[in-house]
C-alpha cells in the first residue's frame, strides 16, 4: 500500500530524529552523558558551598530554623542547596559507574581460604610462663611501681606471644606472606619520597605562627629529647593525653634536631608512614592504581597537611589505626591467628597516641559483627577471632590502666571522653547560655554532664548538620589553618561518588571495612562530639576519605573508558593522570598559597617567625613604650629560639642604642614609630642597620617595622618554589630523601615501568582487537576467554 504523500514529511522527520539519536549515542554514550551530568551537579554543589553570597532569594524560614536550633552555619542556604546538588550528582555518577575492573580482585577474595583459627596445642608451657610474667607486671604497676625494665619485660611478652601465634600459623600451613612484590616496594618508596617532600616543604615557614596551646607539646617533647624529663611511659602527659605521644616526639627530635623543624617533622613522619598500610590495604581489596591514587590524594589534602605539619599529636593516630585495619583485612582473608593478634595489638596502641585512634578498635568490632550478620563468618569463627583480638588488646592496654588507677591521676582515663562528648556541660552552656531553664547537669568526676533530653536532641541535631556540611563547606572550620572542607575541596567530589558506590556494594568485604570506618568515625568523632565538627578528632578518618576519593575517581575513569567505540589511540589513562595531578595541585595550592593569606600573620607572629627561623648568633630587640609579655618572650623562655631576647622602651633605645647594640649582630622590631625616630636612629652609620621594612596586615595597614644589621637576612616571609626546595636540602629531610632515592635505585626504575595508569589503554586495545562475533547470541571463543 503506497504511503500517503502527507505522511512523507513526518516520516522524514522521525527518521532524522532517530538518526540524530543514534549519532548522539555513538558520540556520547548514555554512561558518558550520565556521568557528565553527575559531575556537573557535583561542581555546582561545591561552588555553592564555597560561596558566601546567597544564590536566588533568601530562604527566611531556613535562616530562622538555623537560628532556633543554633546551627551556626553562615551560608546555611547555600550549604543546604549545595548538599542536595552534591548528593544528587554523587547518586547519578555512582549509578552509572561500573566495577568490572575489580571483578578479578573480588573473585580472589571470595575464593580465599575459609579456614578457622586453630588452637595453640603444644604451647601450653610457654603461654603459662608468659601469663605469669604478665601477672607480675600488672601487680607491680598496680602498686604504682615503675622501672624501665618493666617496659622491656612488657615488650618481650608482646613479642614472644606474637612469635607463638606466628609459629602456630606456620605449623597449620597458612601462608602469612603479605605478598609485597618488588614493584610494590618501589611504589611504596616512591610514595614515601613524595610524602616526605611535601611534608617537609617550607616546614618551618608554613605555617609561620604557633597555635596558643601548641607550645605545651613542645615543652614536654623538648624536655624528653634532652633527657631532662623522664616520666613513666604509662602516665598522663600534656592535657591528660598519653605521655607516650610526647615520648615519640622527643625520640624523633633526638634524630632530627631539638628545634621547631624537628618537632614538626615528628608529626609529618607519623602521618606519612600511614600511607604504607593504606597502600597495602587498597592494593589487596582493589588494585595498585587505586592504592597509589589514595595515598597521593591524602598527602595533598589540605586537612591532612594542616595537622601533619603541626606540633600536636593528632597525626599520630593515623598509623596505628590504618595498620590495625590492614592487619584485620589480612586476618580475615587468611584466617590467621598471628594477624588477628597483630590486629588487637596495633589497634590498642591508641593508648599511647592521640585518643581518636580508638576508632580502630570500634571499626574492628563492628566489622566482626557485620560479617556475622552477612554470614561471611560463623558466630563460632567470629567469637574465636574476637577472643584473640581482645587478648592482644588487653595485653597492651591493661598496664596503662593498672598504673593510672593506682596513682593520683585516675580521672585521666575517662576525662577526655566526657570532655569532648556532646552532653558536656561546658559545651551546652556555650550554646544555650547559663540562664536556660532546661540546663540540668550533674558531675561525673571532673566533668559536668547535661541530663536534659530536650537539650540532647538539640545538640545531636546541631552536631549532625554541622558535621555533614563540614565535609564540603570551607567556611565552617576556621582554625588550625583549615581552608577547605574536610574532604579536601575539589577532591571531595569523587569522595561522594566512592562512598555511594560503597553503599551500593556493602555486602562486599572490600567496601564494608571502609564504609564502617567512615560512618562510625563521622558519628563517634563528629556528630557525638562537643563543638562539632570536631575536626581535631576527625583526623582519624583521613585515610578513609582518601580511599573513597580514589575509588570514585578510578570508577568514573574506568566507566568512561569501557565504551566499545573508543579507538586504541585514545590514551585516556593520561587524562586520569592529568585529573589526579590537578586535584593534587589544587590541594597543595590551598595549603601552601591560600592558607598563608587567609591566616595572615600578625606583628607578634612575624617577630616570632624571625626568632625561630634565624639560628645565627644574634640579639633580638623588641622596642615599645608599653612593655608586655610577647609571643617571642615565650619562645625565648621555652628555648624555641637561639636568639637572645631584649624588651626595651623607646626612650631607653633612643638614648643608648649605640651602647646597647654596638657592633653585635642584631634584629630590631618595633610596632610603632610615629615620628620616625627609631628608624632614623637605626640608620646611623655606626649601627650599620639596613633600611627598616614595614609589615602589613591582610588589609595592607602597617602594623610594625623591622630592621637588621645582618647582611642577607630577610625579615619578611617569602615563599618561592626555589626556596622551598632549599628547605628540603638544608634540613635533615635530605637524608631521608636520599635514602629513599638509593632504595629506588637498588630496586630499579624498571619495576615502575608498568605504571598502574596504563590499564585503560590495554583494555581498549583488547576490545578493538577482538570484536564481537556476528552471532549476537554468542561471543567468539577468544572474547569469552578474554572476558
Amino acid at each position: 500500500m503506497p504511503i500517503p504523500t502527507d505522511h512523507i514529511p513526518r516520516l522524514s522527520i522521525l527518521k532524522a530524529i532517530r538518526s540524530l539519536q543514534a549519532r548522539i549515542k555513538t558520540l556520547l554514550p548514555p554512561k558518558w552523558l550520565g556521568i557528565s551530568i553527575g559531575l556537573l551537579l557535583l561542581i555546582c554543589g561545591q561552588l555553592l558551598m564555597e560561596s558566601l553570597t546567597t544564590q536566588g532569594r533568601d530562604w527566611v524560614s531556613l535562616w530562622e530554623w538555623g537560628q532556633r536550633h543554633h546551627i551556626g552555619i553562615i551560608n546555611l542556604e547555600n550549604a543546604v542547596w549545595g548538599s542536595l546538588l552534591i548528593v544528587a550528582g554523587g547518586l547519578v555518577c555512582a549509578s552509572m559507574c561500573s566495577l568490572k575492573k575489580w571483578e578479578d580482585t573480588q573473585a580472589n577474595i571470595e575464593h580465599a581460604p575459609k579456614g578457622t583459627i586453630t588452637g595453640s596445642s603444644g604451647y601450653a608451657l610457654p603461654l603459662i610462663l608468659l601469663a605469669g610474667l604478665y601477672a607480675l607486671l600488672i601487680y607491680l604497676l598496680a602498686k604504682h611501681y615503675y622501672s624501665p625494665f618493666l617496659v622491656i619485660g612488657w615488650l618481650f611478652i608482646l613479642a614472644a606471644t606474637a612469635g607463638l601465634a606466628w609459629k602456630q600459623d606456620r605449623q597449620a600451613g597458612r601462608d602469612l606472606s603479605p605478598q609485597i612484590t618488588t614493584q610494590d616496594s618501589a611504589w611504596i618508596l616512591l610514595l614515601l619520597l613524595i610524602g616526605i617532600a611535601i611534608g617537609a616543604f617550607f616546614l618551618e615557614d608554613i605555617p609561620n605562627q604557633l597555635i596558643p596551646d601548641e607550645g605545651s607539646f613542645w615543652e614536654t617533647a623538648r624536655a624528653i629529647a634532652l633527657r631532662q624529663h623522664v616520666p613513666p611511659i604509662w602516665g598522663p602527659g600534656v592535657y591528660t593525653f598519653p605521655i607516650a605521644s610526647s615520648y615519640f616526639q622527643g625520640w624523633l627530635m633526638r634524630l632530627f634536631g631539638v628545634n621547631l623543624w624537628g618537632w614538626r617533622f615528628s608529626s609529618v613522619l607519623f602521618a606519612i608512614l600511614s600511607a604504607v598500610p593504606l597502600y597495602l590495604l587498597l592494593r589487596d581489596w582493589f588494585d595498585r592504581r587505586t592504592a597509589i591514587t589514595a595515598c597521593l590524594l591524602m598527602f595533598c589534602n589540605p586537612y591532612f597537611l594542616s595537622f601533619a605539619r603541626l606540633g600536636y599529636n593528632n597525626a599520630q593516630a593515623l598509623l596505628p589505626l590504618t595498620l590495625g585495619l590492614y592487619f584485620v583485612s589480612l586476618a580475615i582473608r587468611k584466617s590467621s591467628l598471628f594477624y588477628y593478634f597483630l590486629t588487637g595489638l596495633t589497634s590498642a596502641l591508641a593508648v599511647f597516641t592521640y585518643p581518636a585512634a580508638w576508632l580502630g578498635s570500634v571499626v574492628i568490632l563492628l566489622t566482626g559483627l557485620w560479617m556475622v550478620l552477612l554470614r561471611q563468618k560463623s558466630f563460632h569463627q567470629a567469637f574465636r577471632a574476637g577472643l584473640v583480638v581482645l587478648g592482644a588488646w588487653l595485653l597492651v592496654t591493661l598496664p596503662q590502666v593498672a598504673y593510672t588507677l593506682s596513682g593520683t591521676t585516675a580521672h585521666t582515663l575517662t576525662f577526655k571522653i566526657f570532655e569532648t562528648s556532646f552532653f558536656n556541660g561546658f559545651y551546652a552552656r556555650a550554646i544555650f547560655g547559663d540562664a536556660n531553664p532546661e540546663l540540668i547537669t550533674t558531675l561525673i568526676g571532673k566533668n559536668e554532664i547535661v541530663l536534659s533530653a530536650s537539650l540532647w536532641r538539640e545538640l545531636l541535631l546541631r552536631g549532625t548538620v554541622r558535621t555533614l556540611v563540614a565535609f564540603f563547606d570551607p567556611h565552617l572550620v576556621s582554625e588550625h589553618f583549615m581552608t577547605t572542607g574536610l574532604a579536601g575541596g575539589w577532591m571531595g567530589l569523587f569522595f561522594v561518588v566512592g562512598f555511594l558506590i560503597a553503599l551500593r556494594r556493602l555486602k562486599e568485604p572490600r567496601f564494608w571495612i571502609l564504609a564502617i570506618w567512615m560512618v562510625s568515625g563521622t558519628i563517634l568523632l563528629g556528630i557525638l562530639a562537643a563543638f562539632p565538627p570536631r575536626h581535631t578528632h576527625l583526623v582519624a578518618i583521613l585515610p578513609a576519605l582518601a580511599a573513597f576519593s580514589a575509588i570514585g575517581l578510578s570508577s568514573v575513569a574506568s566507566t568512561l573508558t569501557n565504551e566499545p567505540h573508543l579507538q586504541p589511540k585514545s590514551k585516556l589513562h593520561w587524562w586520569y593522570t592529568l585529573v589526579l595531578l590537578l586535584l593534587a595541585l589544587a590541594g597543595l595550592r590551598q595549603y601552601l598559597v591560600v592558607m598563608p593569606e587567609k591566616y595572615h600573620p600578625g606583628f607578634e607572629d612575624i617577630v616570632s617567625w624571625n626568632a625561630w627561623r634565624n639560628r645565627a648568633p644574634a640579639a633580638l630587640y623588641y622596642i615599645e613604650d608599653q612593655p608586655d609579655v610577647h609571643k617571642v618572650a615565650y619562645l625565648a623562655d621555652r628555648k624555641l629560639t637561639t636568639l637572645s631576647y631584649h624588651n626595651l622602651s623607646t626612650d631607653v633605645f633612643l638614648n643608648s642604642a649605640s651602647k646597647i647594640i654596638g657592633l653585635q649582630p642584631a634584629i630590631v622590631f618595633y610596632p610603632q614609630d610615629p615620628d620616625g625616630q627609631i628608624s632614623r636612629q637605626l640608620l646611623q652609620a655606626n649601627l650599620r642597620f639596613h633600611t627598616p621594612i614595614p609589615f602589613t596586615d591582610a588589609s595592607g595597614n602597617i602594623i610594625g617595622y623591622g630592621s637588621t644589621n645582618i647582611d642577607g637576612l630577610s625579615l619578611q616571609p617569602e615563599y618561592h618554589f626555589r626556596q622551598g626546595l632549599m628547605t628540603l636540602v638544608q634540613t635533615p629531610a635530605i637524608y631521608l630523601l636520599v635514602s629513599l632515592l638509593v632504595g629506588l635505585a637498588l630496586i630499579g626504575w624498571r619495576k615502575l615501568s608498568h605504571h598502574p595508569f596504563s590499564g585503560f589503554e590495554f583494555e581498549l586495545k583488547i576490545r578493538v582487537a577482538f570484536p564481537k562475533a556476528t552471532d549476537k547470541s554468542k561471543n567468539s571463543p577468544v572474547e569469552e576467554h578474554i572476558q
